[in-house]
């Protein structure tokens, strides 16, 4: 299944993180998705998260072919970005979110298994 960034964006709403969208084509075919910069390739749906992050760490994203990226309130973009972006309320959420979409709810095709014991066995 081929997923664009405006999928990303409809299923962020959907949750209630999405705050705004770029004006920019939603249609970029995401390959796949990352918060680490130096994971990124030509396709990748780029996420800035933590208070750890740096712009140049999206720079490097960028430069490497991501498509867009997602941010939250620890960044504000400006003219120089012109891939598309969504802004979300929460980057941690929203990752969730997209990985749920992006890997086709992979955790509902797990068994879970418990062993249990006494005494720590």
């Amino acid at each position: 299944m081929t997923m664009k960034i405006k999928d990303f964006a409809l299923a962020l709403d959907k949750a209630g993180l999405l705050e705004e969208v770029s004006t920019c084509e939603l249609e970029e075919v995401v390959k796949t998705i990352s918060y680490n910069s130096k994971e990124a390739v030509e396709g990748t749906l780029f996420f800035c998260k933590g208070e750890a992050f740096k712009e140049d760490y999206l720079k490097m994203a960028l430069n490497q072919g991501a498509c867009g990226f997602v941010f939250g309130e620890e960044f504000t973009p400006n003219e120089e970005y012109d891939r598309p972006y969504i802004r979300v309320n929460d980057t941690r959420k929203a990752l969730a979110v997209c990985a749920n979409l992006f890997y086709n709810e992979v955790w509902q095709k797990m068994k879970m298994v418990g062993i249990t014991g006494t005494k720590g066995k």
